[in-house]
């Protein structure tokens, strides 16, 4: 099984359609292309800034292995090093490009396939209801028995109110 991070546009809401039609999939793992074409896999998946650095980063290299007095099979060596660091963080990369065109992450999903894990995450991203629709009862309908009268802990961690002393 292979795990894939879903991106969706910032405005597409939990369990609403909108947006789906333009979710992008990451392939989480090592990238082969990115090992043997660096430069047109950050030029096909729009990494501009990505393809800027790895440019300056290579040329750097050369010049100054070239500077330092290196052979060439040791420049090369760096080289491809290099090109090994864009393959192991290339789906980074890509979730990098991804947020800063405006997507954000919306799960992490696995499959046997894209096709797979698209399917898994749709038929999990559909069935979520909003909140309010769901907590929602009639007016005069008091809370279940058990429930009201019970004092609520106090949590500590990473909560949206955990600021709050009371």
């Amino acid at each position: 099984m292979t795990t894939y991070s879903v991106h969706l546009p910032a405005e597409a809401a939990p369990g609403s359609p909108e947006g789906l039609d333009r979710a992008i999939l990451v392939k989480d793992g090592f990238h082969w292309t990115a090992l043997v074409f660096p430069l047109l896999w950050l030029l096909f998946n729009r990494l501009w800034w990505a393809f800027l650095a790895f440019v300056v980063i290579t040329m750097a290299v050369v010049f100054l292995g070239r500077a330092a007095g290196l052979s060439e099979t040791a420049i090369a060596t760096l080289d491809i090093l290099i090109g090994l660091f864009v393959a192991i963080s290339a789906p980074d990369l890509k979730a990098w490009g991804l947020a800063r065109r405006g997507y954000a992450i919306a799960d992490v999903v696995t499959g046997s396939s894209a096709d797979d894990a698209e399917r898994r995450f749709f038929d999990r991203w559909l069935s979520r209801a909003t909140p309010a629709a769901s907590s929602a009862r009639p007016a005069g309908q008091a809370p279940a028995q058990g429930y009201a009268s019970r004092p609520q802990p106090q949590v500590l961690g990473l909560f949206p109110d955990s600021g709050a002393v009371r």
